[in-house]
């Protein structure tokens, strides 16, 4: 953690997700196969081992009727819901037919109804975004005329054309820079740059950053237009930043930038595939058995790669418990192969292993298997079967 950081006592995304999953009367596992991913995944966001990838908050956000903005950021309250009205006698909450109608009248009816409906909610939002425009209009008039003659305490920086203008949102542009911290590679350093569409030069301003269960705010510097300021905080899966503007007593919380599934541009990408004629066999009056060579391949990103393997082994597990394992020899042997410098682009390199198993004393249905690896960051991943 740099000079200047301190801890951020609010609420964690984490937290949120338990309280509003609570909130709805949803289990774990309810949620989870809403989601179409597993239960011990949701677990690991409450308890803040691991962050919601961003079609997963958008989802979250449409489950609970909540944004994602909210899930996010740090110093905002717990949402709440809007209590779901029941099911009327029909099971969609409209008044029942009247039964002199023919089918095909109720169609035409339905029809009707639905494209004057349509035409209601376009000429709604039309009125609505002129009624915007015209108020952002008055508002930076007001904000011209409001500036002293010689003065120069609000400055609008030039909106930003860039084509992803819109989802810069309150920022005219931002940069943000990270890697794994050269001197502990299980930190990520970054590096920020932002320029807010308004700027008083009576505000102070620092960066908020939250990522996993760990929060801090930074100082950040003005220069240019843009407010600067770097940080290091633990690898997590989603970091989010926001800027912070304090003057006289409020505080203007802006959303820099989300990072999101860092642990995978930062992790191994991993398959498994047997040799023909290989893999988890039964045999009849001889019990079950896993055997014949198989082929392990890695790939890592970055030249030479960020994170490689330094060791593994393929591992038996008999109703859950492990049950044996073997070393993968190659992967300890080479793996000074990684750093070598010839290594340009998507590093991919493939293991063999041959497995000894010929006969395990248990049904085939209570055997699996796996691989586990030990990573340059010291981090163990499992991959089993």
């Amino acid at each position: 953690m740099i000079a200047g950081a301190k801890e951020v006592d609010s609420m964690t995304t984490g937290e949120k997700i338990a309280a509003l999953r609570r909130e709805a009367a949803l289990s774990q596992e309810a949620l989870a196969d809403r989601l179409g991913i597993s239960r011990q995944a949701v677990s690991k966001w409450e308890a803040d081992q691991a962050v919601p990838t961003m079609d997963n908050l958008m989802e979250l956000s449409r489950i609970f009727g909540v944004s994602v903005d909210s899930l996010l950021r740090p110093d905002s309250e717990l949402p709440t819901r809007d209590d779901v009205q029941g099911e009327t006698a029909g099971g969609n909450g409209a008044p029942p037919q009247s039964p002199g109608l023919s089918k095909r009248a109720k169609g035409c009816i339905l029809v009707l109804v639905i494209l004057l409906c349509a035409g209601a909610v376009c000429n709604a939002v039309t009125l609505v975004w002129l009624g915007r425009l015209q108020r952002e209009v008055g508002r930076l008039q007001r904000e011209v005329d409001a500036i002293p003659r010689g003065s120069s305490t609000i400055y609008v920086p030039t909106p930003s054309i860039a084509e992803n203008a819109e989802e810069l949102g309150e920022m005219a542009d931002v940069r943000v820079d990270y890697a794994l911290a050269a001197s502990d590679p299980t930190q990520l350093s970054l590096q920020i740059s932002a320029m807010p569409r308004e700027v008083d030069a009576d505000e102070t301003a620092q960066f908020s950053i939250q990522g996993g269960a760990h929060s801090m705010t930074v100082d950040a510097v003005y220069e240019n237009g843009y407010y600067t300021g770097g940080a290091l905080l633990p690898l997590a899966d989603c970091v989010s930043i926001y800027l912070l503007l304090h003057k006289d007593g409020t505080t203007r919380n802006l959303l820099v930038k989300s990072l999101t599934e860092l642990e995978n541009q930062f992790g191994l990408d991993v398959a498994l595939e047997f040799n023909e004629g290989s893999g988890l066999h039964w045999s009849a009056g001889q019990g079950s058995g896993l055997t014949g060579r198989l082929v392990i391949k890695i790939a890592s990103h970055g030249a030479p790669p960020t994170v490689y393997p330094v060791s593994g082994r393929v591992v038996l597990y008999v109703n859950g418990k492990e049950y044996d394992s073997v070393p993968v020899d190659d992967i300890t042997a080479r793996k000074d192969e990684w750093l070598d410098p010839e290594i340009v682009g998507y590093a991919t390199m493939y293991y063999y292993v041959d497995l000894p198993w010929k006969k395990i004393n248990a049904p085939v249905e209570q055997v699996t298997w796996g691989v586990e690896l030990i990573d340059s960051l010291g981090r163990v991943m499992q991959y089993e079967i």
